[in-house]
C-alpha cells in the first residue's frame, strides 16, 4: 500500500486551498466550496471554528446562486479564519453599497466590532460568528 508522507501531504493540502482560495483556478459550475472544507486543519478557538462554518456555508450559498464573486470572498474569509486568523467583520469600503445603506451598515459595524472587542467571541462564539457572518451576508446582499 502507499503511503504519503504527513507532511508532503499536508504541503499539498495546502497548495490546493492556495489555488482555489486565490481565485487562480477557472468558475466551473461544479461545487468548488465543499472540497475545501478537509484541506485545512482547524487551527483557532471555537469562535474561529463558528466562523469558519458560517462562511463556508455563505459561500455554498452563493454557489447555489451561481455569484462566484461572493463565492470567492466567503470561502477566503472562511479559510483565514479556519486557520485561527483575525477575521474583522467586512470593512464598509469593500463594497459598493448604495448610499442610503451606508449609514446604517457603518453603525452596526461599528457596535459589531465593539461587541467582539468586549469578549463576545470568548462568552458567546457561535452567536458571535453568527452575527458576524449575518453582517457580512447583509452587505453582500446591500451591494446586489
Amino acid at each position: 500500500m502507499f503511503k504519503l508522507p504527513s507532511v508532503k501531504l499536508l504541503l499539498m493540502g495546502w497548495l490546493t486551498v492556495s489555488v482555489v482560495s486565490c481565485g487562480w483556478l477557472p468558475h466551473s459550475h461544479t461545487n468548488r466550496v465543499s472540497g475545501v472544507e478537509p484541506l485545512i486543519l482547524q487551527q483557532g478557538g471555537k469562535f474561529d471554528v463558528f466562523l469558519s462554518e458560517g462562511y463556508l456555508r455563505l459561500a455554498k450559498q452563493a454557489e447555489l446562486e451561481r455569484d462566484y464573486d461572493a463565492v470567492e470572498q466567503f470561502l477566503a474569509r472562511g479559510l483565514l479564519a479556519r486557520q485561527g486568523a483575525l477575521v474583522d467583520p467586512e470593512a464598509i469600503s469593500a463594497r459598493r453599497l448604495p448610499s442610503f445603506s451606508v449609514g446604517e451598515l457603518t453603525d452596526a459595524r461599528m457596535w459589531l466590532l465593539q461587541t467582539l472587542r468586549l469578549g463576545a467571541q470568548e462568552v458567546y462564539p457561535w452567536e458571535a460568528a453568527r452575527a458576524q457572518t449575518m453582517f457580512d451576508c447583509w452587505m453582500e446582499e446591500q451591494e446586489e
